[in-house]
């Protein structure tokens, strides 16, 4: 038996806190939301930053697409999605009075409302990509840059009238400096300016190139300054040849550090929350600089420092990202450490605003909340990293079972989404699980994979039927399978006996679970296509290679029923109503759903699917009927998941939260849920409404 851990860091308190935000949640949110019962899920791909609001209740990910969560809970609450084929990172950022999160969307900025949770506005003029955005400091304003060299302030207030200013190139870097009358961009020839918006004149333009991002600050005095870091690129790596520091309403230069006696390789660099002292990350030091007198306060050891440094919102620490170490946080007034958590793979980090919190991103798409003077980590937020290949509820609803393409499994609770047990970090692959009929078992095929690049193929070797205890994932037994590409698990006669498909060799696989012996096999002559056994074990149906075909048999035999042709197209979805007096076959390209009765095959109904549009593009992907046989639940790549009353032939449900490609589907038993799996590992459960 392999050992398996677990993902249970969630305690008492924090799920009666979860549960109590989600009531409130469901009860607050706007009626566009309250389908959407509850997603999970992290990232598949590197998280390039992490934003968190004022008021500490939120935390943004940034990574493939932006995902919002509650930092109390690990609540998804909004997936951000760039447009579709695009590349371009889209700009996000908190407003000072965390009532807002304005995220870039193309050429158009668009506001969303943290208590209603919605988009409550889109502002559009600029022409090109939106590259940054800022919001002023009384939260009244907002300003944006494009890829058009433009940027414009929009007012909150939709009733004023927005102001557009031209630089010279495209903008890169945006804020509000004061007063919101002053504004900082950069171009893409690396200068910094500050802009005077009332006279549309740059006040200051930063000599010669600037590498990495201008930094505001307000010093001792209560005046703010401007940051600027002029560098030229040597050797793949940036130098600084020295800093310049001016006073952002006059303009005038008031301190040039040089580095010409200091060898600065730059990593980072930060003002302190009052302005009178900066942090420099220099190769494996973070020198922490009286700027005015140019003396070096602190020295602090990071061996393989990195960045990017930030200094808690309170001054008390400073903390930086080490190759070897993690996140390493330092008193900022002694160079003591005080804390190190994380891991080698940690990219992005923020404080929270209270500073006793530290949310990071990871390479893989992990993302994690410690304790800044514990190192103790509160929330931890993951992801199957690979897209939902299968969804597996239990009979009862309780449990819901997640298989991802990476072979990793993931048991969540069915009312809450929250992850009760996985088998991540075992050294074998999960392809396909099922629950037993009393929902006490689940059962699983995993295999040891190898790749085999000169034939491009999977091998598959040491493959075994595990069952474990669906409630805690202890395990309870294992029994020997075939090498292959097992599949379509099953229990069948009260849970006595598991059936399987060894898609190799064209058999069934059937184990004896009161034994320990190796399974037994029948073989099939003309086993190919898709496949699938109704619920009573009535049918057996396969979709033909012939496209478009299906051949009804009976069950564990060679012995055809009926053969009939059902789509002008690869057939795409076949599914069962429990009863198994009927079917239903959609098809790829002719976009039509058909109802088939069994066993005569004759055509009972035909409905047309509309046409793939910017709606509803590509079609259905994924499908099943409910337990009822009235109601069949379809998905797109776009991620519209649509349901079909097929009594009425109409389409009474139509979702477009969640712009994922929909890559499995799952109805619950008792027709109230719909869960969906997505091509970034993420899981969604959805309140269907049809018994209101």
């Amino acid at each position: 038996m392999r050992p398996h851990s677990f993902l249970p860091h969630f305690d008492r308190q924090r799920l009666i806190l979860f549960t109590t935000f989600l009531l409130l949640a469901l009860t607050q949110a706007s009626p566009q939301d309250k389908h959407i019962v509850w997603m999970q899920g992290g990232h598949t791909n590197t998280i390039a930053a992490v934003l968190i609001s004022p008021d500490n209740e939120y935390a943004l990910s940034i990574s493939e697409n932006a995902k919002l969560w509650s930092l109390e809970t690990g609540e998804l609450i909004h997936i951000f999605r760039m447009a579709y084929g695009s590349t371009w990172a889209p700009p996000y950022q908190f407003s000072p009075d965390g009532k807002y999160l304005a995220f870039g969307d193309s050429t158009r900025v668009g506001l969303w409302s943290l208590l209603d949770r919605r988009v409550i506005r889109y502002y559009d003029g600029l022409r090109g990509l939106i590259s940054c955005l800022a919001f002023s400091n009384s939260s009244e304003f907002i300003a944006a840059g494009g890829s058009d060299s433009a940027f414009i302030i929009w007012s909150i207030n939709p009733n004023e009238k927005s102001k557009e200013l031209r630089g010279r190139g495209m903008i890169t870097q945006i804020q509000f400096v004061d007063a919101d009358h002053l504004l900082i961009s950069e171009g893409p020839d690396f200068k910094s300016e500050i802009w005077d918006i009332a006279s549309d004149k740059i006040l200051i333009s930063s000599k010669g190139y600037n590498f990495g991002s201008s930094v505001i600050s307000r010093d001792s005095s209560n005046r703010k300054s401007l940051i600027c870091i002029p560098g030229k690129a040597a050797m793949g790596r940036i130098e600084i040849p020295g800093v310049d520091i001016y006073n952002a309403y006059t303009g005038k230069l008031i301190k040039h550090l040089s580095a010409d006696k200091r060898d600065w390789s730059y990593r980072a660099l930060t003002f302190s929350p009052d302005g009178s002292t900066m942090a420099i990350g220099e190769r494996d030091i973070l020198r922490i600089y009286d700027w005015r007198t140019e003396k070096v306060q602190l020295s602090i050891s990071i061996t393989g420092l990195r960045g990017p440094i930030h200094f808690s919102p309170n001054g008390k620490y400073v903390a930086s990202e080490s190759y070897s170490r993690g996140v390493c946080v330092c008193d900022a007034h002694t160079g003591k450490e005080v804390s190190h958590f994380g891991t080698t793979l940690i990219l992005a980090f923020e404080f929270s605003a209270d500073s006793r919190r530290i949310v990071c991103g990871t390479y893989d798409g992990e993302v994690l909340c410690y304790n800044v003077e514990t190192s103790e980590l509160i929330l931890r937020i993951t992801s199957n990293n690979a897209r939902i290949a299968a969804i597996i509820p239990s009979h009862a609803g309780s449990k819901v079972a997640a298989v991802a393409e990476n072979g990793i499994l993931t048991v969540w609770d069915g009312s809450t989404g929250i992850p009760s047990w996985s088998n991540r970090g075992i050294s074998m692959k999960t392809k396909c699980a099922a629950f037993s009929s009393n929902d006490a078992v689940l059962a699983t095929i995993n295999v040891d994979e190898e790749y085999n690049y000169e034939n491009n193929q999977d091998l598959w070797q040491d493959s075994e039927l595990d069952f474990y205890k669906a409630d805690s994932g202890s395990a309870i037994n294992v029994l020997p399978a075939p090498s292959g590409h097992i599949g379509s698990l099953e229990f069948m006669d009260d849970g006595k006996k598991v059936l399987a498909i060894d898609r190799d060799k064209n058999r069934f696989v059937f184990w004896d679970t009161s034994a320990s012996d190796s399974p037994t096999y029948k073989q099939l002559n003309n086993f190919y296509g898709g496949f699938g056994i109704s619920s009573t074990g009535r049918f057996q149906i396969q979709s033909d290679q012939d496209i478009g075909w299906v051949t009804v048999f009976v069950p564990f035999t060679d012995s055809v029923i009926v053969k009939f042709h059902a789509h002008n197209g690869f057939v795409r979805t076949i599914s069962f109503a429990d009863s198994d007096h009927f079917m239903v076959t959609s098809g790829q390209d002719d976009n039509t759903l058909k109802c088939w009765e069994l066993p005569s095959g004759k055509l009972l109904k035909s409905l047309t699917i509309p046409t793939p549009t910017k709606d509803f593009w590509g079609g259905i992907m994924v499908g099943g009927v409910s337990s009822s046989g009235r109601y069949f639940a379809g998905g797109s790549r776009d991620g519209t998941i649509s349901i079909w009353d097929l009594e009425s032939g109409e389409r009474i449900k139509s979702y477009t939260d969640i712009p994922l490609w929909v890559w499995s589907i799952a109805w619950s038993s008792n027709e109230e849920y719909i869960y969906s799996g997505t091509t970034d590992g993420s899981l969604f459960c959805w309140a269907t409404g049809i018994h209101r």
